[in-house]
């Protein structure tokens, strides 16, 4: 017998082979969708505020006669460090181009230099929201002559880690 229909096996098996495929990636992508899951989320910082100020302008200091030898020739210059910060904060203050013999007291505790060079005061740790009374003495220490000190004061703070 001769049959009409010849079945041709190699793309019978093809065909067979394509569909359970799409069957198997059907399964496939649903078991894999069921474990899948999306997430989001965020994050956020905040800069701790720094403001250290001071009660007054303490750029550059008036100009102080100093007599040697004269008590009242001292010049005495007044001020207050609060720390409006955030943090906790370390202070210190810088004397510059103080003149030659002269001494210069902070908060009574003295340092004498010579020829133009620079004090540096610390005024110690500020916790938040203290406030520290600052003051410079300016004397004369050679009796033989009248200086006009002129200096500028500077305050120097920094954040304690």
């Amino acid at each position: 017998m001769n049959n009409k229909y010849k079945i041709n096996i190699p793309l019978l098996l093809a065909g067979i082979l394509f569909c359970l495929t799409l069957i198997s990636s059907s399964l496939t992508s649903n078991l894999i969708a069921k474990y899948s899951t999306t997430a989001s989320g965020s994050d956020g910082a905040r800069v701790a505020k720094f403001d250290v100020i001071t009660t007054k302008d303490i750029s550059q200091l008036d100009k102080i006669e100093l007599v040697p030898g004269d008590s009242d020739s001292n010049g005495t210059y007044k001020f207050t460090i609060s720390n409006n910060s955030e943090v906790v904060v370390k202070n210190s203050v810088i004397v510059k181009d103080v003149p030659e013999n002269v001494q210069v007291k902070f908060n009574d505790s003295a340092s004498e230099t010579s020829g133009g060079a620079d004090i540096t005061f610390d005024v110690g740790v500020l916790d938040i929201g203290a406030s520290v009374d600052c003051s410079l003495t300016f004397s004369a220490l050679d009796v033989s002559t009248t200086q006009v000190a002129q200096v500028t004061i500077q305050v120097v703070a920094e954040q304690v880690d």
